[in-house]
């Protein structure tokens, strides 16, 4: 048959049954769109699990040498046995380490605790306080809205010297310039020199009620001796650098290499409540949203997109694991207690 003759018995079949070409048309956009809907989506989140996790939580293309993981979930007890007996990492470890790297990196220390701050009759309770590098601001990227960051000699020298998260700054000082002001950690005066541009929240979670200072500062008799070296590459260097500086890690002193590289939660309210969502009370609410919300509806739309029952199955699927999945990111950080 020719072509053009088929076209025009396809456009009188067509004309002929207006009804039936007009649902399957409806069918296809809808369909499409429901498509195009989804693929946004995914790319969105990705997007906002690169800049708002990565970016705010680890800072970007950033390595984690650790003693034992942060929160590990269910693991045998021999295990946890062999973690413990590693040797803990130390100040010591971490100048060694930043020392012996070949590739350009920026390294900073870190010890996190919770503790209470003070300022006149203002108390703010439960806070993440973190003994750090000066290098820690830039490692985080964080943006200075007031004040500055504690200087290398500052950190040197163990100044009580202290940089505070937005909400926390609001908290204490109720609009006040809190720069230069005196609070307390613990009862040990620190003065405040800065303060962080607000991070926003994550599922409930304040993002910026937290405190840094010196690692060698008086806050090291509350938080942990140092126990984590970040490194953070230059995003102008090659995709290889990440394996080098692995394979240059890996040949450092022997106690060194008895850490783990890993890429931890926030804190371990984060890691327990990721831990509890994916395979813990919330991992079928989770994963069925990925199941029911996600693959069953592309599948309905890839292979029944004519059929106008299968489309409005396929939405109601979608609407089912948004609501799974929105029911397990709410609940799971509310059950994980803060201290």
């Amino acid at each position: 048959m020719p072509f053009l003759e088929a076209i025009r018995l396809a456009l009188q079949v067509i004309w002929s049954q207006k009804m039936k070409s007009g649902f399957s048309l409806l069918g296809v956009f809808i369909g499409v769109t429901f498509l195009i809907a989804v693929v946004s989506i995914v790319s969105g989140m990705n997007s906002y699990m690169t800049e708002k996790f990565a970016g705010t939580f680890f800072g970007m293309n950033t390595f984690h040498l650790r003693r034992f993981p942060e929160f590990s979930g269910d693991v045998p007890q021999e295990t946890w046995r062999s973690w413990l007996r590693r040797p803990r990492i130390t100040r010591d470890d971490a100048d060694a380490v930043a020392a012996g790297i070949r590739v350009p990196v920026i390294t900073a220390d870190q010890s996190s605790s919770r503790a209470t701050l003070q300022y006149q009759s203002k108390v703010a309770r439960d806070v993440e306080v973190t003994g750090a590098g000066e290098k820690y601001f830039e490692i985080k990227n964080y943006v200075i809205e007031q004040g500055r960051t504690f200087t290398a000699q500052e950190a040197r020298a163990g100044l009580p010297v202290v940089v505070l998260g937005h909400d926390l700054a609001d908290r204490l000082f109720e609009g006040k310039d809190p720069i230069g002001k005196e609070v307390k950690i613990q009862a040990i005066p620190y003065r405040v020199i800065g303060v962080v541009e607000t991070q926003g929240n994550l599922f409930g979670i304040s993002l910026d009620k937290w405190a840094v200072a010196p690692a060698n500062s008086p806050l090291k008799r509350i938080v942990n001796p140092p126990g984590i070296v970040d490194l953070v590459l230059n995003p102008e260097l090659s995709d290889r650098i990440p394996e080098e500086l692995m394979g240059e890690l890996r040949s450092l002193d022997e106690r060194i290499r008895s850490g783990e590289f890993a890429v931890p939660h926030a804190s371990s309210v984060a890691a327990m409540a990721a831990h509890m969502i994916t395979r813990g009370r919330y991992r079928k609410h989770y994963w069925g949203s990925v199941v029911f919300g996600l693959l069953l509806p592309l599948l309905i739309v890839v292979f029944a997109s004519s059929s106008l029952v299968a489309l409005a199955v396929a939405s109601v699927l979608s609407l089912a694991g948004l609501f799974l999945y929105e029911w397990a990111f709410v609940m799971a950080p509310q059950e994980v207690p803060n201290n």
